[in-house]
């Protein structure tokens, strides 16, 4: 009768462990969805926009192409928020390449981004600028908070500081424009470089 009993407290005591672990797992999920949605509707709101969001897209891409069929630029981002109105658009870790004339790459990537006009996309947090060469130059870098580009002709400005590398060469200074057609960033004021020895 106790051995019998013990089996059944053993039964018992394992089918409580499976119900524990299956509401753990499921808390777990519910969590990660939570944090995954809260993430998507804090960017959606971080940025300024006095209407709210009518319609995402998870996702996206968008390509534009010139005259003669030659690839303008790739745009990509996690999530794309829809305004209500129609006119604005906010989105997710916006991914810009731009594919220039002389086959360079320039590639423009940050955590937020928000088009509030044709062609004009404002991006903020952690944003990085790349221009890959054709040829065997040495690729430039440059970092900083919050800046615009211009998707029609591929020029990024900020009026934020700034830190920027190429190969030995590094530097900061406080605002900049780069066009990403012929790689050349210009830094505007409190400028210092430094050059590594190989």
């Amino acid at each position: 009768m106790g051995a019998y009993n013990k089996k059944v407290l053993v039964g018992m005591n394992v089918t409580t462990l499976q119900k524990v672990a299956l509401i753990l797992a499921l808390f777990a999920l519910a969590i990660f969805s939570w944090s995954e949605i809260y993430f998507r509707a804090e960017h959606a709101r971080g940025l300024s926009s006095k209407t709210s969001p009518k319609f995402f897209i998870e996702n996206a891409q968008v390509q534009r192409f010139n005259s003669s069929g030659g690839l303008e630029f790739t745009l990509n981002a996690d999530t794309v928020f829809g305004s209500d109105d129609g006119t604005s658009f906010r989105m997710t870790r916006p991914h810009v390449v731009h594919n220039t004339a002389t086959q360079a790459i320039g590639v423009t990537s940050a955590d937020m981004g928000e088009m509030l006009q044709r062609d004009k996309l404002d991006l903020r947090g952690n944003v990085t600028l790349s221009f890959i060469p054709p040829d065997k130059r040495p690729k430039t870098t440059a970092t900083t908070t919050s800046a615009h580009i211009d998707l029609k002709t591929g020029l990024v400005t900020s009026d934020q500081p700034a830190n920027f590398t190429r190969e030995t060469l590094t530097g900061r200074g406080v605002g900049f424009s780069y066009d990403n057609e012929e790689g050349l960033l210009m830094l505007n004021s409190d400028v210092s470089l430094t050059l590594i020895a190989k």
